[in-house]
């Protein structure tokens, strides 16, 4: 969870704007959040370590619980801002967002270079609201439309496994956590890199 707390009175004021980090225990007004769903789905006995989870976790409980954070945030008068709506926002809006963002996943050094032009071209193909849930849940092969299914012939590890579950963009578990991809600082923001390869593209 991200969050900008408003200056206390006293405290300094700067040219930049009202709204900035001036304190860690100061009233919270704004909280980016994102909500559990997808990305939580995918872990597995098998990849919640390389996914920096300790274990699979009861997603739906954990979603009841995210909705009376929520809730009682709301209820002291705090503005809630979602990582995905905001996503989508930027997918709807602005074409060359959203050209940055499918480069950003898809090329020579993410997915290699004999898939990335072609998965350029198939996520560009989805609509706002299904390239934003698999930017952030990921994608598997069993999930290609059966047009680019055909995609799992470009990799020689997919094409020897017989498991349509392999991902062709793994899931962010971590984006719960996004105070840490981000920082936003009086009046502006500081976008985080992130050390562990099943976090960086959280800062995209």
């Amino acid at each position: 969870m991200s969050s900008i707390a408003v200056r206390e009175p006293g405290t300094p004021t700067t040219a930049a704007g009202q709204f900035g980090v001036y304190s860690e225990v100061g009233k919270l007004r704004k909280v980016l959040v994102h909500r559990p769903e997808l990305s939580l789905k995918r872990l597995t006995p098998a990849n919640h370590d390389e996914l920096l989870f300790d274990d699979v976790l009861w997603v739906e409980r954990a979603q009841w619980e995210h909705d009376q954070f929520v809730k009682v945030m709301r209820d002291r008068g705090v503005d809630v801002y979602y990582v995905r709506d905001l996503l989508l926002e930027a997918l709807r809006t602005s074409e060359p967002a959203r050209n940055q963002v499918i480069y950003a996943v898809a090329n020579q050094v993410t997915v290699g270079a004999a898939l990335a032009e072609e998965i350029r071209i198939m996520l560009g193909a989805l609509s706002p609201d299904r390239l934003a849930t698999y930017l952030i849940g990921g994608l598997t092969i069993s999930e290609l439309d059966p047009d680019w299914r055909r995609l799992k012939s470009y990799s020689l590890i997919a094409a020897g496994n017989d498991d349509d579950n392999l991902f062709v963009l793994p899931p962010l578990p971590n984006q719960l956590f996004t105070r840490d991809s981000s920082a936003w600082l009086f009046g502006g923001v500081s976008v985080n890199p992130m050390f562990w390869p099943a976090r960086r593209r959280e800062s995209l």
